[in-house]
């Protein structure tokens, strides 16, 4: 997508987003070697796959707030009206039900094994949304960095 079909806030909101991604799968990573893989890790991989739907999603202006509107408004936006590559809309859902369960249900998840497969995807998920981004100036990454 060019950065002329995007105004420059829209640009920076998504880059924004993106930090966070970026952020928190670093805290996925810290996590996976203490052995909290069962809801820390795992929980921490669905935040930044949903912070990089975002992210995607404030790119186009679109500015659900909602897990489950983010959920199904980048399914629709992104991979239904723009091709992007429908397992990332799957691994969002999966982390999204996933993280529910942990989180408001009596369901207690058995992640091991499976949490190092999950973080590939995310990164894989992170590289790909980027390419959609239009760049910004270095000094305009750092203070999204520093801001979040």
């Amino acid at each position: 997508m060019s950065s002329k079909t995007h105004s420059p806030k829209q640009i920076e909101r998504a880059h924004w987003w993106l930090a966070k991604a970026i952020d928190t799968l670093a805290e996925a990573k810290l996590l996976l070697p203490s052995g909290q893989t069962r809801l820390g890790a795992r929980n921490r991989l669905y935040y930044s796959a949903h912070h990089t739907a975002r992210a995607l999603l404030e790119l186009i202006g679109n500015h659900s707030k909602t897990h489950k509107a983010i959920v199904s408004q980048f399914g629709l936006e992104w991979v239904r009206k723009r091709d992007f590559p429908a397992i990332y809309g799957r691994l969002l859902n999966d982390l999204f039900d996933d993280r529910n369960k942990a989180d408001y249900g009596e369901y207690v998840p058995t992640f091991q094994g499976g949490v190092e497969r999950i973080v590939d995807h995310v990164e894989k998920f992170i590289k790909r949304a980027r390419r959609e981004i239009p760049p910004v100036s270095t000094a305009k990454t750092l203070s999204l960095l520093v801001e979040s």
